[in-house]
């Protein structure tokens, strides 16, 4: 997982990505994107928590980029200088947008170390990004005991890549999202995401978004308008050999071109 966060002046980046033997995704996609786009600071660095699909390329992009404020769980921030422990209720307004931080309550320990994932909340309830990073059910659970409107947003990140231990019936009612979008890998060891965590946001009518299938994901905010999704990298740069199924399930995004 990484995503990154761009206001009208400034860039927050979300997670990391994995590191291998061979490098890290930082170096092979974070890192050349944010060239791209002309970034050269990044102004919050949140590290959502300490596993290697989340962290693995916080050193290569600390290497690469001039980086602000550093905010992480408790465990990882005891472990690396520089880093602010992420408490509900923390956060800040930037550009007009508002950074929250929702999960994990201070003093929370969770059922293991996904539940203490840093969940951020971007844009005013109603009109929103929720970040979820690996959540589980007790995570999600604790969660649930915020106002309902506190969670709604349009935009949802599956939580914990669409395993069978997160993505409580509750949990997306609460939320309500239009769009989940799930970050996983092709053909990843674990089978994520789930049939069934797939078919449960679908029976309500929410649209999936699988980053295995449609690579990385583009999503446009704007003031009184709806969330729309302005780009999908394996659509855009769809060669002749990419499966049809793709085109297929970008027929009902609501996109933006």
């Amino acid at each position: 997982l990484s995503a990154v966060v761009r206001t009208s002046e400034r860039t927050w980046l979300y997670d990391t990505g994995a590191s291998y033997p061979s490098g890290s995704m930082a170096e092979r996609a974070i890192e050349p994107y944010l060239r791209h786009r002309g970034v050269r600071r990044i102004d919050d660095l949140v590290v959502s928590h300490g596993d290697n699909d989340h962290a693995g390329g916080v050193e290569t992009i600390l290497r690469a980029f001039e980086v602000g404020r550093r905010t992480a769980t408790r465990r990882f921030a005891e472990r690396n200088e520089g880093f602010e422990e992420c408490v509900a209720g923390s956060g800040r307004r930037v550009d007009g947008v508002e950074f929250m931080f929702l999960h994990p309550p201070d003093g929370y320990a969770g059922a293991g170390r996904n539940d203490t994932s840093c969940v951020l909340r971007i844009g005013e309830p109603g009109n929103c990004l929720l970040l979820t990073a690996d959540i589980e059910a007790d995570a999600e659970r604790t969660l649930l005991r915020q106002p309902a409107e506190e969670l709604r947003c349009p935009v949802m990140l599956v939580p914990h890549h669409g395993s069978l231990s997160s993505s409580s019936p509750e949990i997306i009612e609460a939320v309500r999202p239009d769009i989940a979008v799930v970050t996983a890998s092709r053909r990843n060891r674990f089978k994520f995401p789930k049939r069934e965590i797939v078919e449960r946001y679908e029976s309500r009518g929410i649209e999936v978004l699988n980053t295995a299938v449609l690579g990385a994901l583009t999503v446009r905010f704007g003031h009184g308008a709806r969330p729309c999704v302005a780009g999908a990298y394996r659509l855009d740069a769809r060669r002749y050999w990419h499966v049809s199924h793709v085109g297929h399930i970008a027929q009902s995004v609501a996109r933006c071109w």
